[in-house]
């Protein structure tokens, strides 16, 4: 450490972000899932080209969960060129995409740096993407049945508000 640590660091937690793992997904399918097609939890990842179909819950949720204890949250993600149809039919009533999650009614740990391309949504869900407490967000190009949604957010370029 480069400093002591702090007299009340009970719910203090530290992880080594230069060993949190880069992912590259491309091509895959999710069809007829359970739970989740992606639960996102790297620092640099790239997620192309993919299908996810009649996934139960968000097809790709990223978010470090702090009531896990699951370490900090991800960043720089690309999100491009992939199809979701028909997901998100429990739980968030978010049919793709999903940022951070609030704790104790408090935003916790901003999901940064997420761009969002050239996806085809297909949903009667009620938001196809919601981002909560992201930075820098940038969704481009989408085709989506439902709106996409910001709360808590800071720099936003999306043109499909």
């Amino acid at each position: 450490l480069d400093r002591p640590l702090p007299d009340e660091c009970e719910s203090l937690r530290l992880a080594n972000v230069t060993r949190i793992p880069r992912v590259h997904i491309s091509g895959c399918a999710s069809l007829d899932h359970y739970a989740r097609g992606i639960v996102l939890k790297a620092r640099g990842a790239l997620i192309e080209n993919c299908y996810f179909r009649n996934v139960r819950e968000t097809a790709i949720t990223a978010y470090a969960e702090p009531f896990w204890g699951e370490g900090p949250s991800p960043s720089d993600i690309v999100i491009r060129g992939c199809r979701f149809e028909d997901c998100g039919w429990i739980g968030s009533q978010v049919s793709a995409i999903l940022t951070s999650v609030p704790v104790h009614g408090e935003a916790y740990n901003a999901v940064k740096n997420v761009r969002v391309e050239d996806n085809i949504i297909k949903t009667d869900r009620p938001y196809s993407m919601r981002f909560v407490n992201a930075d820098s967000v940038t969704v481009k190009n989408n085709r989506c049945d439902t709106k996409t949604v910001f709360e808590k957010c800071n720099r936003v370029d999306c043109d499909e508000i």
